[in-house]
């Protein structure tokens, strides 16, 4: 005698073993139709996905079958909406015709390092370009990275001040760096 979804609590564990053959046998269906290729890791990751949201919840789902179908063609189309689901969270591919050619060049890690230390260079000389004032700012804003609140108290001035003065600090470092003094 074939066993329904229609189970009691008792044998529910049978029940999960029933539907495994029918289940994996779905999922490939739906991984030939729809991924066109899949492993049987991937399978098996499915098989095992799908069980649990079946069984979440006390069984909630599982017990939501209602005979109005046949196991395997209700089986067959949560595999379906499982596997298409899959496809759809992918990235899609990209096609080489489409990248440029700078997409391929990789700086060498020594031009990083001689590019990350040259900014940091600057920086430095355009920090001393600064006021104490300004300095101790950024030091608040950028390298301790405190809000707005705790700087006013911290500097002693009002929190609308803060804002201000942090949007001309960030003018005077970008005019001296650019403009290179």
């Amino acid at each position: 005698m074939k066993k329904t979804l229609c189970a009691q609590k008792s044998d529910i564990k049978e029940l999960i073993k029933a539907i495994q053959p029918p289940l994996h046998k779905a999922v490939c269906i739906a991984c030939r139709k729809y991924l066109f290729q899949a492993d049987n890791t991937l399978i098996k990751d499915f098989c095992e996905e799908i069980t649990l949201r079946l069984i979440e919840d006390d069984y909630r789902r599982l017990k939501s079958f209602e005979n109005r179908s046949l196991q395997e063609t209700w089986l067959g189309q949560i595999a379906k909406n499982h596997v298409v689901n899959y496809v759809k969270r992918q990235k899609p591919a990209e096609r080489l015709e489409e990248k440029r050619a700078d997409d391929f060049q990789v700086p060498p890690p020594q031009e990083k390092e001689l590019l990350q230390h040259e900014r940091e260079e600057v920086l430095a000389w355009a920090l001393q370009s600064l006021t104490v004032r300004d300095r101790e700012l950024y030091d608040l804003l950028f390298r301790q990275e405190l809000q707005a609140e705790e700087i006013s108290k911290q500097m002693g001035i009002q929190l609308g001040q803060v804002r201000k003065r942090k949007n001309k600090l960030v003018n005077k470092l970008r005019h001296l760096i650019e403009g290179g003094g």
